[in-house]
């Protein structure tokens, strides 16, 4: 069954998520050269790109994954001190400095290669950053859409 369809903003690659009896895959495929580079299996969300489409990241068994796209090399991953947390992927700043993740109506601000806090903001579900990287916007299902500066 197939969950979810992503393009990179480059165009260059696809990223499909199936689900496959109880496990979830994410298949990327090469869109030039037609052929598949990697199988995520097991990632519990699905993969989301930096702006230059340079960096990946996903999610599977409480950790995060960060990736390279030029051959989908993998370049690091790390968990939590909180065996509870269960982070998705939401988003990197403009420079690919800053990740954005989910966790139960907490949008944590992490250094990507490391995992090093920044900030968190409660009770807020989403977010995205604007495309020229001064904005983000964030909201819960219930609430308010809130708009955030952002200094450089």
């Amino acid at each position: 069954m197939v969950m979810n369809v992503e393009f990179s903003p480059n165009g260059r690659l696809l990223v499909g998520g199936f689900q496959v009896g109880n496990h979830f895959v994410h298949k990327i495929w090469d869109i030039s050269m037609g052929e598949n580079l990697v199988d995520l299996i097991n990632s519990d969300s699905g993969l989301i790109f930096s702006p230059d489409s340079s960096l990946a990241v996903s999610a599977a068994g409480g950790q995060i994954f960060l990736f390279s796209t030029e051959a989908m090399t993998y370049l690091a991953s790390y968990g939590f001190s909180d065996p509870y947390m269960d982070p998705s992927p939401r988003g990197f700043s403009l420079g690919n400095d800053i990740l954005a993740i989910e966790d139960r109506y907490t949008i944590r601000f992490l250094v990507p290669d490391s995992g090093k806090a920044l900030l968190n903001l409660t009770d807020e579900c989403e977010v995205k950053f604007s495309p020229n990287g001064s904005l983000l916007v964030t909201w819960c299902y219930q609430g308010d859409l809130k708009l955030w500066g952002i200094m450089p």
